[in-house]
């Protein structure tokens, strides 16, 4: 795209449709202008587009784009899952994408109104492959427990996703111990992989950071 001065750009809520829909200006100049500003707008998409112009339209029907693009989402999150083992539950969740991503925050609740911090792991900043993150709430209640994740940006812009629920009121299986990979018997708080064996004869592998 050739692209000339001076630049606009403009912001438009997708709603579904094709093209361009009723926009404003977000203050001219340039893509990371625009962007500051959609990302403060409450919005599940938006395209932004650029106009090369002296002066801005007061409507806007896409046939003066130059281009536009999608802004992408800090996280693009796959999946946000929670297992019971034995005493503790297993938390995870996967990103097929990340930017400017420092940390994830998981809460617990067991009312789904009343939260607390379960514990933070660190993001991967920015990344365009699939990665798998896992966090172990030790000694959760034998009941219904709730769970949430918040992702935090560097600059302090965050995102929650839709809550999950675990019903933990009925555990038959006991925990019989936790080993290392060489089989001896460790705490379940080392770090590196632990393996939780159980009384049905199954094992689960879990990796303490």
């Amino acid at each position: 795209m050739a692209q000339g001065n001076p630049c606009y750009c403009f912001w438009s809520l997708v709603d579904g449709s094709a093209g361009c829909f009723s926009t404003s200006n977000c203050g001219g100049g340039s893509e990371s202008a625009c962007s500051t500003h959609v990302a403060n707008e409450p919005a599940d998409a938006w395209f932004i587009g650029f106009q090369n112009a002296n002066t801005v339209p007061s409507s806007w029907d896409g046939s003066v784009c130059d281009w536009f693009v999608q802004l992408v989402l800090p996280v693009e999150l796959i999946e946000f899952k929670a297992k019971s083992i034995a005493e503790d539950v297993l938390i995870e969740w996967r990103t097929a994408s990340e930017r400017n991503n420092h940390l994830f925050r998981v809460f617990y609740s067991t009312d789904g109104q009343d939260w607390e911090v379960l514990g933070d792991v660190p993001g991967a900043g920015n990344s365009s492959q699939e990665l798998h993150y896992q966090l172990v709430h030790k000694n959760a209640p034998n009941r219904i427990v709730y769970y949430q994740l918040k992702q935090q940006d560097y600059d302090g812009t965050k995102e929650f996703f839709p809550i999950i629920s675990l019903d933990r009121s009925s555990m038959e299986k006991t925990l019989i111990g936790t080993y290392d990979l060489l089989g001896r018997k460790v705490s379940s708080d080392n770090s590196g992989i632990i393996i939780y064996r159980y009384s049905d004869g199954s094992s689960l592998k879990v990796y303490n950071q």
